[in-house]
């Protein structure tokens, strides 16, 4: 499809700074919760996913998948679980292993590429639907991409619609855009909970992690490398990143596809913005945003260009 540059989204003046706009929401928006219901599935290798629902029997469901270190909790998912009940989705939230609030079971943990779970929740809770969507952010936005571009043929039947938002779909360089000064601030909160979680895990699973580089880690790259990928069975951070990454995966995608990514989001490389592989594609539609930072979009008031953005395509 070709790419669609013509998206209308032009934000306040200090909105137009994509930093701004990515601080902003998580720290000041004031978002409604919709009053979701946890149900616990269980894993194949014995661990658990927490899934937080708004069912109403509706004949149509969204997934939603949060970015890294986020949650049911993350208000873009508040936001879009609201925006979207009312025009009749049920919402399906997950939280990745590790991410509701209570450690899992197992030594790995959820990851960039990690689309075991994403399936085993769509296989868990989409037969019952008419359809379903998927929608991605951040972390969660490569995942969905790499879900439907991986193996298209395993690809639930019952899904028609997938969006990624602000997805860092080249790993590599992604995780070297966020080395940059400028994404300190980022960089620093990331650490501090993924730190605090490889620190429960040594205390559950001693002699398996290497606790004494916890210390030396800097950057995101950092983690990866130390943690990130030995933990989930990958030479290190850059076969990690290399086998994870949805970019190579794009032009295999048959399903009508969807990625919203602002041309000022800090964490994104150039290599993030995949123009030649939506103008080559019959399923992938591309809308680079001249503003919205990452996953931020703000409009006027308490409004967000995203969710009514989420709205047009899903609606």
């Amino acid at each position: 499809m070709p790419v669609i540059s013509d998206t209308k989204y032009f934000p306040p003046l200090v909105f137009r700074n994509g930093h701004f706009n990515t601080i902003y929401p998580p720290f000041f928006r004031k978002q409604e919760k919709l009053g979701f219901t946890r149900r616990r599935i269980e894993t194949p290798d014995e661990d658990f996913l927490d899934i937080d629902l708004f069912l109403k029997n509706n004949k149509k469901a969204v997934f939603l998948f949060h970015g890294l270190e986020g949650s049911s909790e993350s208000q873009y998912i508040q936001a879009a679980s609201i925006a979207l009940s009312k025009i009749g989705f049920d919402i399906i939230a997950i939280n990745f292993r590790g991410c509701s609030g209570e450690a899992n079971n197992q030594l790995i943990s959820y990851h960039s590429g990690f689309t075991q779970d994403m399936k085993l929740v769509i296989d868990t809770f989409s037969d019952k639907y008419d359809s379903v969507s998927l929608i991605g952010y951040s972390l969660g936005g490569n995942m969905a991409l790499k879900y439907v571009g991986e193996d298209p043929a395993k690809v639930h039947p019952k899904v028609q619609k997938v969006i990624a938002v602000s997805a860092p779909v080249h790993l590599s360089d992604g995780s070297k855009q966020l080395q940059k000064p400028m994404n300190y601030f980022y960089t620093k909160n990331f650490l501090k909970t993924l730190g605090k979680k490889i620190v429960e895990k040594n205390r559950k699973f001693p002699n398996q992690i290497d606790i004494e580089k916890l210390p030396t880690v800097r950057s995101i790259w950092d983690f990866d490398e130390f943690f990130t990928g030995p933990i989930n069975g990958f030479d290190g951070a850059e076969d990690y990143y290399a086998q994870s990454m949805s970019l190579q995966f794009i032009p295999d995608i048959k399903t009508e596809t969807h990625l919203i990514s602002a041309l000022d989001d800090p964490f994104l490389s150039t290599s993030c913005y995949p123009f030649a592989e939506a103008q080559q594609s019959k399923f992938f539609h591309f809308y680079p945003t001249k503003y919205g930072g990452h996953v931020g979009f703000y409009q006027k008031g308490n409004k967000y260009w995203l969710e009514s953005k989420l709205v047009d395509i899903l609606n």
